[in-house]
Order: C-alpha cells, then sequence, then structure tokens
C-alpha cells in the first residue's frame, strides 16, 4: 500500500506552488507537469484498479486539477508562457476524466460538459 500522507504532501506542495501567481520565468513548465503528475498519483490510489477505491476522491482531485488549470489559462496576471502551457497539457487530466465517467450512467454528458467549459475558456483566452 502505497504511503497516502507523502502522495496528499506532494499533491498540496505541488498545487500550492501551481496556484502561486509568483512563478519564476523558465519554470513554468516544471509547476504545470508537477502539478499534474502529482494529482494522477494521488488519484491512482483512488481508481477501480487502486489499493483503496474511492471514486468520489478519485473525481474530486481530477476535477480539482482540471478546473484550477482551467482557470489559470483564463487568469490575465500569468504569463502568456505559463497560460499556453496549461493549453497544451490539460489533456491529461481531460483524458483521466474521460476515463473516470467512461465507468458511469451520465457520464457523457459530464464530460461533453467539462469539454464545453475547456472551450469556453479557450475561446476567450
Amino acid at each position: 500500500m502505497p504511503d497516502n500522507a507523502a502522495l496528499y504532501r506532494t499533491f498540496f506542495a505541488e498545487e500550492e506552488r501551481f496556484l502561486s501567481n509568483e512563478c519564476q520565468e523558465g519554470f513554468e513548465y516544471d509547476i504545470i507537469v508537477g502539478y499534474i503528475s502529482a494529482g494522477l498519483n494521488l488519484t491512482g490510489v483512488y481508481c477501480s484498479e487502486g489499493a483503496q477505491t474511492n471514486a468520489l476522491l478519485e473525481e474530486l482531485f481530477l476535477r480539482r486539477v482540471y478546473y484550477n488549470m482551467l482557470m489559470a489559462i483564463g487568469c490575465v496576471n500569468r504569463s502568456d508562457i505559463f497560460r499556453q502551457l496549461c493549453i497544451d497539457h490539460i489533456h491529461g487530466p481531460l483524458i483521466a476524466l474521460k476515463r473516470y465517467y467512461i465507468e458511469f450512467d451520465g457520464g457523457h454528458e459530464k464530460f461533453l460538459s467539462l469539454q464545453h467549459d475547456l472551450q469556453k475558456v479557450c475561446f476567450f483566452h
């Protein structure tokens, strides 16, 4: 069984780095990829093949990463590089959410709603 405390510490540390508006130039990629990786590692524990299956926690953390990235894309206080890298890498959490929603009735509509939210943000970007 993985050390959940370490996964949570890593996730919240990476989330804090991601949400901070003080990003040193040149470290944008590391911050974004680190945040996505930490989120996917944490949700891997709770997925149906994971050690501790918990669909609610899996969805919670996947959506949290996805919507924090959407907010960063739409944030005018972020650098253009940071925002573009978020657009380029948002497919990671989006595909994980698609895989999650395939297992549930009505999941297709939820996934389409996520795609629609992304289209709205990218349209105004």
